[in-house]
């Protein structure tokens, strides 16, 4: 037994390193990220993430940290529009990440709401609609607990931060991940990256009871909403054209778009359509 142990190494030691493919990123491509507000340390870790995906995977990241805080954007409309061009939706794995899926209310700390549990209800419905998921990953932090069952249940593949970040950008570029792939990265921005991760361990290792605060208290089997943002589904019915010029600049204003041009009336009633019902 031990000859045959003794073979079996030395047969895999003895083996050639797989050949590595260097990637030269040409396209960029559009990447959602979505992540609970667990607390300012958290939301920190996930804008350097965003840099590096941005300033070495070639991503345009979209990102409520950068998108949401200029006056007029609404934040149930930026979340839709979001979910529909980005070519890869990158869903982070966090300590409140359960909790929220379960039902519970995270206070606003920001101008913007948490849009978390929203944006994961749209995953389920179009991961649900369709077999294949290649469009959604899960994205698992140094500090990550386990996947919510409301996620792991859908079997979207999963990818480890930062080790797993040359198998991540291939994911974003639709790069066989069969091949062994490496891309280089900004030594400075990944170390900027791990700084604001240890940042976030430090505040798990020193205040135990960090996300008790972090909730909306609950009173009676209700929760004090006040200030809190409500997301309302969107009624399965069938959607009402807009084949006036009144309405048409009433929704326009609802929804912060300029109002159509007469010759774009088709157009215009086609994105409406299209909007409302991708997600019903």
């Amino acid at each position: 037994m031990v000859v045959g142990s003794a073979a079996f190494f030395l047969y895999h030691h003895c083996q050639p390193p797989p050949d590595l493919r260097d990637v030269e990123l040409v396209e960029c491509h559009s990447v959602l990220i979505l992540y609970c507000d667990d607390c300012e340390e958290h939301s920190r870790v996930i804008f350097e993430l965003g840099q590096v995906l941005h300033q070495c995977a070639k991503a345009v990241v979209l990102l409520d940290q950068n998108e949401l805080n200029i006056p007029g954007v609404r934040p149930s409309r930026w979340l839709i529009d979001s979910m529909c061009r980005a070519n890869r939706v990158i869903i982070v794995i966090s300590p409140c990440s359960q909790m929220v899926l379960d039902g519970k209310v995270l206070q606003q700390r920001r101008p913007f709401p948490d849009l978390f549990a929203a944006a994961v209800n749209m995953i389920i419905r179009e991961c649900t609609a369709k077999i294949v998921n290649s469009r959604f990953a899960i994205c698992r932090l140094p500090y990550s607990p386990k996947t919510p069952d409301q996620l792991s249940i859908l079997g979207i593949q999963e990818f480890s931060v930062p080790s797993n970040m040359p198998q991540l950008t291939a994911f974003i570029h639709q790069i066989d991940q069969s091949s062994h792939v490496q891309h280089s990265f900004d030594p400075q921005l990944l170390e900027s990256f791990l700084h604001a991760v240890n940042e976030m361990e430090n505040v798990m290792k020193t205040n135990a009871d960090w996300m008790q605060h972090r909730f909306v208290e609950e009173v009676g089997n209700k929760y004090d909403l006040d200030g809190v943002v409500k997301f309302c589904d969107i009624p399965n019915r069938v959607p009402t054209l807009l084949d006036t010029k009144e309405k048409r600049a009433k929704a326009a204003e609802e929804f912060g778009l300029l109002p159509p041009d007469e010759n774009e009336v088709g157009l215009a009633c086609l994105n409406l359509v299209f909007i409302v019902k991708k997600y019903v």
